[in-house]
C-alpha cells in the first residue's frame, strides 16, 4: 500500500511539473508569436487530471453542457471570421500577445495548477 501512494505522489508531482512547462512554453510562445500557440494550453487539461478522473464515466449533464461549450466556441471562432474586419483582428491579437495580457494570464494559470496540484497531493495523502 505504501508503494502505491509513493508511486501516486510522484505521478502528482511529475504531472504538475509538465503542465508548469506547457504554460510556461505557451507563454512565452504567446509573446513570441509563435503560431502553434493553441497545443500548449490544449494539453493542459489532459496531463493535469488523474487516471481516476479520466476513467471516470462523464455525467449526461456535463456531457451536454460540454458539447454545447465547443459548439458555442466553434460558431463564435467562424463568426469571428466572417463578422470582424481584418484591422480589428489584428488588433485582438496584439492585445492577446502583449506581455500586459500574458503575464497575468500566465500567473492565474500557474495559481490554478497549484492549487490544483494541492489538492491531489492532499488526495494522494489520504
Amino acid at each position: 500500500m505504501l508503494g502505491i501512494s509513493k508511486r501516486m505522489k510522484n505521478s502528482v508531482a511529475f504531472r504538475f511539473v509538465v503542465a508548469a512547462l506547457l504554460v510556461g512554453l505557451g507563454c512565452y510562445a504567446l509573446i513570441a508569436q509563435w503560431s502553434g500557440v493553441g497545443l500548449f494550453f490544449s494539453f493542459l487539461p489532459v496531463v493535469t487530471m488523474s487516471r481516476t478522473e479520466m476513467t471516470k464515466p462523464i455525467p449526461s449533464r456535463e456531457f451536454l453542457v460540454l458539447i454545447g461549450v465547443v459548439i458555442v466556441f466553434v460558431l463564435l471562432v467562424v463568426a469571428c471570421k466572417w463578422l470582424v474586419p481584418a484591422s480589428a483582428a489584428s488588433t485582438i491579437e496584439r492585445v492577446f500577445r502583449h506581455p500586459a495580457f500574458v503575464v497575468p494570464f500566465g500567473l492565474f494559470l500557474f495559481w490554478s495548477l497549484y492549487r490544483n496540484y494541492k489538492r491531489q497531493k492532499e488526495e494522494a495523502d489520504a
